[in-house]
């Protein structure tokens, strides 16, 4: 992992929200009580308690526990099904997911279920107080935010297996959609408690700031986790991908990568700062993808979540 040397040029100043200790403790406290994992160990070392505290850092204590659920759950969904062989297995899991956000009940539960009981219970424990406090239109988005990502790791998987290899234009389109960032930046509004009317969060200039933050937070994924993805033999990496369809050397294909996140970040910052002013729900929620993009930078120089595991 070399993000830590990568020359990034970056104006949002770092953010860090004090007890990033009590929410990693309750984070992992709850990870173990619902069987989301069965050691945490490796989720401590993953520290999403304080990409929480970096990412949501106005959040109060109680929504960056819940947050910082969400993005555990995210990291054990996308590792269990990264080598997925049983695509049928997973998709089973992926419709209860989907039916549970949508209709708050899942199609069955039980050894029969067809999907993956901790996932279910962890869901069900996170989607309750998730949904509690906010309305059905953030509520709808939110589940549709799921269902891309799904989708995105579902197709992923399906090429894996073929052992297809993607363009660069193909492989950025679906990294969008497997970085599961729309759901996360989603999460945005709940840690602020404003939830965005449809006519400003479908807004094309709010959406095409969105869409870039998107592809810079996973560009930074990307550059992070390029030795792991390498030694596990995957291709579906940005810089492996700039490397392999430009013909270019693994250090100049790190520098275009991280250009393209450079450039990502001065876009965003420009375009939000030409945003019209739609109040202090769209400020709050521009804030929060500045502090995102931050936070993951800093959070992936540190976390374990990208380290190439022993005799890889």
């Amino acid at each position: 992992m070399q993000v830590a040397t990568d020359r990034f040029i970056c104006p949002i100043p770092p953010a860090m929200a004090a007890g990033a200790d009590e929410v990693h403790d309750r984070s992992l406290e709850w990870a173990a009580r619902t069987g989301l994992v069965d050691d945490t160990a490796g989720l401590a070392a993953m520290r999403f308690g304080d990409l929480a505290c970096r990412a949501y850092p106005r959040a109060s204590v109680d929504d960056r526990v819940l947050i910082t659920g969400w993005l555990m759950y995210v990291a054990v969904l996308d590792d269990q099904f990264d080598h997925a062989e049983d695509l049928r297995a997973m998709q089973a899991t992926f419709r209860q997911i989907s039916r549970y956000l949508r209709t708050g009940r899942f199609m069955w539960f039980g050894p029969r279920a067809g999907g993956d009981q901790p996932l279910l219970r962890s869901l069900a424990s996170l989607w309750r107080r998730t949904s509690a406090p906010m309305p059905p239109i953030w509520q709808i988005r939110f589940a549709q935010s799921m269902n891309t990502f799904l989708a995105g790791v579902t197709t992923e998987a399906r090429y894996r297996q073929a052992g297809r290899r993607l363009s660069l234009d193909e492989y950025l389109g679906l990294r969008r959609d497997t970085s599961a960032c729309h759901l996360l930046f989603d999460l945005i509004q709940l840690a602020g408690h404003q939830p965005l009317p449809d006519a400003i969060h479908l807004h094309p200039g709010v959406d095409a700031v969105r869409t870039t933050a998107v592809d810079v937070v996973a560009w930074i994924n990307d550059l992070a986790s390029m030795d792991k993805e390498e030694a596990a033999g995957s291709d579906h990496n940005l810089v492996l991908t700039v490397r392999r369809t430009g013909g270019l050397s693994a250090p100049l294909a790190r520098a275009v990568a991280t250009d393209m996140v450079n450039d990502g970040i001065a876009r965003l910052w420009a375009d939000s700062e030409a945003l019209p002013d739609f109040g202090a729900g769209l400020t709050d929620y521009l804030a929060g993808l500045r502090f995102w993009v931050r936070a993951n930078m800093d959070w992936s120089a540190r976390s374990g979540r990208y380290q190439v595991p022993a005799g890889a």
